[in-house]
């Protein structure tokens, strides 16, 4: 897999299909240990799985550390589209991404946007 950053401390790789066009895919997502994923949205629902490290999850547009939820291993989560939400794992994490393309970050508070 070809490993790609997407905001300081989080990359991505794309483990099957396209995120880029219609139709299914599916991705890995590495964070670091408290590396911030600022609150955005994506124009399909996604579905979260925790594969490694112990992640944490919250749903709002704007950061709030008293809104995560913890997620370990084999835990599941769906985000409806439009959803905005956020992350801050305590781990290093790997997280398994699966929706349908084309996948977009739209980051809520452009000022927050750390893809340059």
């Amino acid at each position: 897999m070809k490993w790609e950053t997407v905001y300081p401390g989080t990359q991505i790789a794309v483990v099957a299909g396209d995120p880029t066009k219609p139709g299914p895919f599916v991705i890995r997502q590495k964070t670091a240990a408290g590396a911030m994923v600022p609150p955005h949205w994506h124009p399909t629902t996604e579905s979260v799985t925790v594969l490694q490290g112990t992640f944490a999850m919250g749903i709002g547009d704007k950061f709030d550390k008293t809104k995560l939820t913890r997620m370990h291993p084999g835990d599941f989560s769906t985000v409806p589209a439009t959803v905005p939400h956020f992350a801050m794992p305590e781990t290093d994490v790997i997280v398994q991404l699966d929706a349908m393309g084309p996948w977009v970050i739209n980051v809520v508070n452009p000022a927050d946007d750390a893809r340059g």
